[in-house]
């Protein structure tokens, strides 16, 4: 610290001395020596006998300080610092000592430009400390006093610290002060009552109807009800601030008026769509921030209207953008693409009868570049742009990528090229899973085809598998049912090829939901072990687990099943060789697996992931130990990794113990 004492807005000498030991420290844990040593100093200070209110607030100053500083450790108990808080702050009351002053120049004191009393409760005191109901009782009197500046500053604190004592306690005064004459007070009280009581309808809709009551008695009354149209989302205070746009944009041009209006969830008056327009015109002068909410608005017209806001106006929104299209900032680009995707395209593309693009050509190349950008939400942007315009653009750039696809690539850089075909199959078939479903079994035969080396010897492309997962598990149950069994049918089909990532797909789908299709477990469980000896040992793991999970819905497991398993376990190595002495012994014992589903968050106790440094379950045969042997097996290559999931609390007691001792 190059700062001399003079300019660095330390309050003393033993302040400045301080932070300068510790930033000059030679390790973190040498810093935090010297902290926890000056801790033990102000405790034996604190503990002295009449002791002065300048020497109190120092000492929780330098408290304060060491225990935000701290990096490695923790402070330890601190409770005996908490009552000189509180009589700081109750001494507050009829001494303005209490108050740390004026705003130093140096950065690092403005957290404590309020009350040092208050400041240290928010920051340090538990929330069930016992020493916070004399902390209510202090803010109470605080809020009944005539003095503003007490009362702004106990709703200050109320809202960093809420918790449910203080609200009762206060909410008669808190009803008071929403109708004070002091616009301090009243939107300090509104932003208080939200905090405090946004989960309680009959509160919320109370502060709803005093604040549509006061802008209409109050024309000016305009931030209050901008902070609270949004938070609360509420229809009424939005359609008020929509009638009267306007009005507030001329007067205060605030940005803050079309944010509280997207967040309301009200379409934007035709009337005001010039005032949006005029926003969008000056889009240098405003925030970025106030252009896209400005879209977000126009997205809520019908594209007829805005067409002819267009036409009567003779300026189109895409005007206020298209000086965005060339920047090689990508938060310019993301901005372009948000702003252009709020739009209905017959508004700007020129496919609507009678009307003409806005862009001229070498602007239509540049949003095609887009799609070739490193960054994957400006592709997934602008694939949704163009799709909304054309689908047979989007349609053109896969085969492109096709022909395109290289015969040599590593794994990784594999993955992120076929992360490409994937947004593309998202966007294209949107809400069709079947579809979906046939356009990953078309991608991973062109990938991991014949033509470019055997399929089955090609590794896993773990961040494909995780990212179909994610998508499939977002999808709503009808859908996913139909995806799922539109790609277990082609692990039945004996002619059909299937690739090392897409096989660890449908198994981990079948570990989900294989009691949610119309396909038969035993038809699944046979077409699954027909493939088996086929792959790697990573993806023959995957498939032993998924046959496990398939045995414990089948009346009997097949000979010709067991038997694969068997031939399998005598040339397999170490780890897989377990792996099917576990199925052929649990596939026996169906009332082992049904305690593991039964007590699983999904109806399968295994979840999707094959992201290395997981951990491992070996299901266990022994019906004591409830469950499983854990393993942790960073170095393990040869197999997929699984997470258990379970809400059972004794179960994930004995996974602990488990893990520790490995």
């Amino acid at each position: 610290m190059n700062v001399p004492f003079i300019s660095s807005g330390a309050m003393n000498r033993a302040h400045y001395n301080l932070v300068h030991r510790v930033e000059t420290a030679g390790s973190t844990q040498a810093a935090d020596q010297i902290l926890l040593g000056e801790i033990n100093v102000i405790r034996s200070t604190l503990q002295q006998q009449r002791l002065s209110i300048k020497a109190c607030k120092e000492s929780l100053i330098l408290l304060l300080y060491c225990t935000m500083t701290l990096a490695a450790t923790t402070p330890g108990d601190l409770s005996f610092a908490f009552p000189h808080a509180l009589n700081l702050a109750e001494l507050g009351q009829s001494v303005l000592d209490k108050r740390i002053g004026r705003r130093p120049p140096c950065c690092w004191r403005k957290p404590f430009d309020c009350c040092i009393g208050y400041t240290f409760c928010v920051e340090l005191m538990p929330a069930k400390h016992e020493l916070q109901l004399m902390l209510v009782n202090t803010l109470r009197k605080d809020l009944e006093s005539t003095s503003i500046g007490r009362i702004c500053l106990a709703m200050d604190v109320l809202m960093q610290m809420p918790n449910e004592d203080v609200a009762p306690a206060v909410q008669p005064r808190l009803q008071f002060l929403l109708h004070d004459k002091n616009e301090l007070v009243r939107r300090r009280a509104y932003m208080t009552y939200y905090v405090l009581f946004h989960q309680d309808c009959d509160h919320i809709q109370l502060l709803e109807e005093t604040l549509l009551q006061a802008s209409q008695s109050t024309p000016d009354i305009v931030a209050p009800a901008l902070m609270m149209a949004g938070k609360l989302r509420s229809k009424s205070l939005t359609r008020l601030l929509d009638s009267r746009l306007q009005y507030t944009w001329s007067k205060y041009h605030d940005p803050a008026i079309l944010h509280a209006l997207r967040k309301g969830t009200m379409s934007l008056d035709p009337a005001n769509i010039p005032i949006i327009f005029d926003v969008i015109k000056h889009s240098s002068e405003p925030p970025r921030k106030a252009l896209l909410d400005a879209f977000s608005l126009l997205a809520t017209v019908s594209a007829e209207t805005i067409s002819e806001s267009q036409a009567k106006l003779s300026y189109s929104p895409v005007a206020g953008i298209r000086h965005l299209l060339t920047s090689k900032d990508p938060n310019e680009q993301y901005i372009f693409l948000s702003c252009l995707g709020c739009l209905h395209n017959s508004t700007w593309a020129g496919n609507a009868p009678g009307s003409a693009s806005v862009f001229d050509e070498w602007e239509v190349q540049g949003i095609m570049k887009f799609l070739d950008s490193r960054d994957r939400l400006i592709r997934k942007m602008t694939l949704n742009v163009l799709f909304s315009v054309d689908p047979g653009i989007i349609a053109t750039y896969y085969s492109r990528l096709v022909e395109n696809l290289p015969s040599r690539l590593p794994v990784t850089e594999k993955a992120e090229y076929v992360s490409g075909f994937l947004d593309v199959i998202e966007i294209q078939c949107q809400e069709n899973s079947e579809q979906y479903a046939m356009c990953l079994k078309k991608l991973f035969l062109t990938v991991e085809g014949e033509q470019l080396g055997k399929m089955e010897a090609s590794p896993v492309l773990e961040s494909c598998v995780q990212r179909i997962l994610t998508h499939a598990q977002n999808m709503n149950t009808t859908s996913r049912a139909s995806l799922v069994t539109a790609l277990v049918v082609s692990a039945t089909e004996t002619g059909c090829h299937i690739g090392p990532t897409l096989m660890v797909i449908i198994c981990a789908l079948v570990c989900e939901d294989c009691c949610k299709i119309p396909t038969s477990p035993l038809e699944i469980l046979r077409g699954i072990a027909r493939r088996l000896c086929m792959h790697t040992s990573p993806v023959q793991d995957v498939c032993l687990l998924s046959m496990l999970r398939l045995s414990a819905e089948c009346d009997e497991v097949p000979e010709e099943v067991s038997k694969v398993v068997k031939g399998l376990s005598q040339s397999a190595g170490k780890y897989i060789r377990r792996r099917c002495e576990q199925f052929l012994t649990l596939s026996q014992q169906r009332h082992v697996l049904a305690d593991i589903i039964s007590r699983a968050r999904s109806p399968s106790p295994l979840s999707h992931g094959v992201t290395s440094g997981e951990l491992k379950v070996l299901l266990h045969g022994s019906p004591d130990s409830k469950l499983a042997a854990l393993r942790l097996r960073d170095g393990d290559e040869e197999s997929c990794l699984w997470r258990l999931r379970c809400d059972d609390l004794e179960l994930r007691t004995i996974i602990k113990r488990l893990l520790q001792g490995t």
